[in-house]
């Protein structure tokens, strides 16, 4: 309907909006890959019809999102370094953090950490200083969080973890927390304390169920629950063993 209406009224500008910012991120947000980049190519024709840099940034961020979801990470790469430079000349802060972490997540899939933590921290400074950003903040964190989970350097992550659990709790992003939980059963996890895992991680399933999906749980969930049970095994061979 937005984009009739634009196209309607002969407004490149409304027309571009409308394709990356609305109908676009929907199909991308459904897993229409084709549909969305369709969306993103009629959107970037219209916005650079109109000089519209802000509206090019957008439509090539998430154009590389679909690239990096297609695990064509060379071609994302491309396109946010596009952005980023897109972003960085108009001054638009809150557009660059975005993108920030974005260029981010995709060096963590290119396990280039040194990269991808040097830019989520960059993403977060900037976020900190800005106003109505709590949710970003939040965002950054918990991607922070599983860089330094991978790491193995908990201590971090632990705070990254609880930094995002705040701002969540205050937020009341239930999904969100049920998130951060799961980080905590994965940092705990990777200390070798399974039972203590399970406990958070059934914390996590339960904010999921009533609040998101299940499934963003299940893998974790079913790793937990068999090293937790070997151990329990383990415990009690050796105790039975013993003389």
């Amino acid at each position: 309907m937005a984009v009739h209406s634009a196209k309607t009224i002969g407004s490149p500008k409304d027309t571009a909006r409308a394709l990356i910012t609305n109908v676009g991120w929907l199909h991308f947000f459904w897993s229409e890959y084709d549909k969305c980049l369709a969306c993103m190519e009629e959107g970037l024709v219209a916005a650079r019809a109109d000089d519209d840099l802000l509206l090019v940034g957008m439509g090539l961020r998430l154009t590389a999102q679909v690239s990096k979801e297609r695990n064509n990470l060379a071609q994302a790469k491309k396109l946010l370094q596009e952005a980023l430079e897109i972003f960085k000349t108009a001054g638009d802060d809150y557009q660059h953090l975005i993108t920030l972490g974005t260029w981010g997540s995709l060096h963590r899939d290119l396990r280039d950490y040194n990269e991808a933590e040097s830019s989520m921290r960059e993403a977060l400074r900037i976020a900190t200083g800005l106003k109505n950003s709590e949710e970003l903040q939040s965002v950054l964190s918990q991607k922070l969080t599983k860089i330094m989970i991978e790491l193995k350097r908990l201590p971090e992550a632990e705070v990254f973890n609880a930094q995002a659990e705040s701002i969540l709790v205050q937020l009341r992003r239930q999904v969100g927390v049920a998130y951060c939980k799961l980080n905590r059963a994965r940092i705990v996890e990777a200390r070798g304390n399974f039972e203590q895992a399970l406990d958070y991680a059934k914390e996590a399933e339960t904010l999921f169920v009533q609040f998101g999906d299940r499934r963003e749980i299940a893998a974790d969930l079913q790793r937990i629950q068999e090293k937790a049970a070997k151990l329990k095994s383990t415990t009690t061979e050796g105790m039975v063993a013993a003389p």
